[in-house]
């Protein structure tokens, strides 16, 4: 007989005993639903622009809760994985541009530094997961909760009527999600299911879970979020290496629905030309908001350093409105951070997408059809950078993307950087008696 053997981490906070697996996994999932409740949108066509009300405080408060449950998931972890440091690098040279540019204009500065609390809180509970869970594992916790957001938004907005005539777009009841959000969720939560189906093992639960999550996608009419869902299911097709004999049956009895749709009948027509003439208007109105953007600054500080993240709309000359909402995240750089910002944000991207190409094994796949949809969206909406889903699958992409790392033994989170010495972990043994 022998006692069992007991696991102290001895640090500057003293020994404590190592936490279950089962307790680290349901911090993860406490983690991401938090995560989830933080970004999700509380109010339709509300921007933050300065000053303090009852939703701020909260998602403020729900951000700081999840960012303290992934660091104790980091601290106890007995293990922790090497991510890219480079993206919090460019998070931080992003955010100090963004600063520059508000401290030139004055009244942003505050607004703009509140954003950029919540942006880096956002990255701290992200990063402190992917130290300590495998990324796939992150990916499909978070896809959990977006999975069931969708499903309540477009449950609710459906049923309370969000389905009007004349703009038969689905709009979210609980939470309040636009069109496009409705479909950004819907297109990573297809994504993660089908690569999961693909790479192994499928069940007939999930082929109901895609067709609902293909239909709230198409009800929501986000023409730029399907093409790019598209191309991201065929990079999933093509570069899966285990395609079972039902996956390949039910693919090639796609291939001539599909065409029938497309050709033989005016389904995807009518889909892509939704709205008549205001189609060409919706066009108009981005066309007419970048052409502002780019006429915006004048003097070296404005056109460098942008004027700060609290910037989100931009006078413009058009019929019945002055002003107009930023709708692009690259537009959006070059307006809150300027031309200096705009650089960091490409120079970020084209290393996430050298980084996703270079990861081995079948998690390439799945990297590079998130990639895909999250920067492809990114030119036409905004989301890529921001306090959104998007923003969180971005982050996972950047930080753990590329040749794998070896997982390094921890010390206690902080103490990394502060202690004087190296913080020892041991463990302790008692002999059988």
């Amino acid at each position: 007989m022998s006692t069992p053997v007991t696991e102290v981490v001895t640090g500057a906070g003293g020994p404590r005993k190592a936490v279950s697996e089962r307790a680290q996994h349901l911090r993860l999932v406490v983690a991401s639903g938090l995560i989830m409740a933080s970004t999700v949108t509380w109010r339709q066509g509300d921007y933050y622009s300065g000053g303090v009300d009852p939703t701020v405080v909260a998602k403020g408060l729900l951000g700081i809760l999840a960012a303290v449950v992934a660091y104790l998931a980091l601290r106890d972890a007995p293990q922790r994985r090497h991510v890219r440091l480079s993206v919090p690098v460019y998070l931080v040279a992003y955010g100090a541009i963004s600063l520059m540019g508000a401290w030139a204009t004055g009244a942003l500065l505050v607004a703009s530094g509140v954003l950029l609390a919540r942006l880096g809180l956002l990255a701290f509970t992200v990063f402190c997961l992917v130290r300590v869970f495998e990324p796939l594992d992150v990916l499909r916790t978070f896809g959990f909760w977006l999975a069931g957001v969708t499903a309540v938004a477009a449950l609710t907005g459906t049923t309370a009527g969000s389905l009007r005539s004349g703009a038969d777009r689905l709009i979210g009841g609980i939470p309040p999600l636009l069109p496009n959000e409705i479909a950004q969720l819907c297109g990573l939560c297809v994504l993660l299911l089908l690569w999961h189906d693909l790479n192994r093992r499928a069940r007939a639960r999930d082929g109901a879970a895609l067709l609902g999550l293909l239909a709230v996608l198409w009800l929501s009419g986000s023409r730029t979020t399907l093409v790019f869902l598209v191309v991201g299911v065929a990079l999933l097709v093509v570069q899966s290496r285990r395609l079972g004999t039902g996956v390949v049956v039910v693919v090639l009895a796609l291939v001539p629905v599909a065409f029938y749709l497309g050709f033989g009948t005016n389904v995807a027509q009518n889909y892509l030309e939704r709205g008549g003439s205001a189609n060409i208007g919706s066009l108009s109105q981005r066309t007419v908001a970048w052409s502002a953007a780019l006429h915006l600054h004048h003097g070296f500080w404005q056109v460098a350093f942008g004027n700060g993240l609290a910037r989100t709309s931009i006078p413009v000359v058009a019929k019945y409105r002055t002003s107009q909402i930023l709708d692009s995240t690259w537009i959006s750089a070059l307006v809150q951070t300027g031309l200096i910002g705009l650089v960091v944000l490409a120079c970020w991207a084209l290393q996430t997408v050298r980084n996703v190409w270079r990861t081995p094994g079948d998690l390439r796949s799945l990297y590079l059809a998130l990639a895909v949809l999250v920067l492809g969206l990114s030119f036409l909406e905004s989301g890529t950078i921001g306090a959104s889903a998007l923003f969180v699958v971005y982050l996972v992409l950047g930080l753990t993307a590329g040749p794998p790392q070896d997982v390094a033994a921890t010390p206690p989170a902080l103490h990394v950087i502060f202690a004087r010495r190296p913080v020892a972990r041991k463990v302790s043994k008692v002999a059988p008696v």
